[in-house]
């Protein structure tokens, strides 16, 4: 199931590329549909180094090309919106952003909504800016708007999968239906990264051990978890630390393989002692508590137990079927616009 959400999660993130304000630096291209627009090395690099992070190599000249087509694309449909008086609307790109907001929050397992920081975070940690993520969602909905303006009949050809169509799917694809191990936890949290002694180690390990006492004693855990967590994100949220993949590589490498281990060792409801990890000290309460399992096509999918595994497939079936077909729409727009425009592209300047 992760990788399912995984795949989809990827498509949705790195799918249109953005195009940043005009820069006096080299041109690379220049358009005019209704006037001309340069298009520079700066924002090519802007698109080209996120690009390489994620891939862990450089683009080469003919990757680099693609990018600068996707800018040259964007160019024409914004400047063709615009002479069309086609718009994105407020509504449309909230709903785009909050349908962002969900695939990260799927992708990253939380099993609740993501805050406004840990979205932030999610989408800096793809290699690109807050700004330019809010920049490309924005031309995101515009470009629907116009496809949709443009080629409505390619879009309401669409159909809509069946059962049997996600049945198919299902039989072909179960081994991305196993859940593996997961929990969610609250928890205590006495950070540790700022120490460097062992003293100051064994003073936070005391400070963790006195408010476990606390707790045994017939505090509240919710009312400890106020008062002295040093989760600030977390801390308002009931001390929630969402869902936790006993097999992610990222966990792991941020809390610890005995961390995780100490964690799935408890049962749900039950209360740790102090438990040290990379990065501090926690008293954990395991609030849920899932078993790997392949899921049936009519089993509903945890943590959130909202859809059945056939209704996940049949939309995104549904969302993928609506993307070929925006893209072959996009293509033939593409094409009419390129038709119309003065286009100029400038290879030696960024084949390099």
């Amino acid at each position: 199931m992760r990788k399912v959400l995984a795949v989809f999660g990827c498509f949705l993130v790195c799918g249109a590329l953005p195009l940043f304000s005009q820069t006096l630096d080299t041109t690379i291209a220049t358009v005019r549909l209704i006037r001309l627009e340069a298009i520079t090395v700066s924002q090519l690099q802007a698109q080209v180094g996120p690009l390489e992070t994620q891939a862990g190599h450089p683009l080469s000249a003919d990757e680099k090309s693609q990018v600068v087509d996707q800018l040259v694309q964007r160019a024409l449909i914004e400047q063709a919106a615009e002479r069309d008086k086609v718009s994105a609307s407020a509504a449309a790109i909230t709903q785009r952003f909050n349908e962002y907001r969900t695939t990260f929050a799927n992708t990253l397992n939380l099993g609740r909504d993501l805050t406004d920081t840990e979205m932030q975070n999610a989408v800096t940690a793809t290699g690109f800016s807050w700004d330019a993520f809010q920049d490309r969602v924005r031309y995101e909905v515009l470009r629907l708007a116009y496809v949709k303006a443009r080629k409505p009949a390619v879009l309401a050809a669409v159909q809509d999968p069946t059962d049997a169509d996600a049945a198919d799917y299902y039989d072909y694809h179960k081994k991305d239906f196993v859940t593996d191990d997961m929990v969610r936890l609250k928890h205590i949290f006495v950070d540790t990264r700022g120490i460097t002694t062992d003293a100051d180690r064994a003073t936070a390990r005391a400070r963790a051990e006195t408010i476990l006492a606390e707790i045994k004693a017939g505090s509240p855990f919710d009312d400890a978890q106020m008062k002295y967590s040093d989760d600030v994100l977390a801390k308002y949220e009931g001390g929630d630390l969402g869902i936790i993949d006993r097999l992610d590589q990222k966990k792991q490498q941020q809390l610890g393989k005995s961390f995780l281990d100490a964690v799935f060792a408890l049962q749900k409801g039950e209360m740790s002692d102090v438990i040290p990890s990379n990065i501090g000290f926690h008293i954990v309460v395991v609030t849920d508590k899932f078993d790997a399992a392949l899921l049936g096509l009519f089993q509903l999918i945890p943590p959130t137990f909202q859809s059945t595994v056939n209704d996940f497939i049949k939309q995104n079936l549904a969302a993928q079927r609506q993307t070929d077909a925006i893209a072959k729409a996009l293509e033939e727009i593409t094409t009419e616009l390129k038709a119309q425009a003065e286009i100029q592209i400038f290879s030696d300047n960024f084949s390099g």
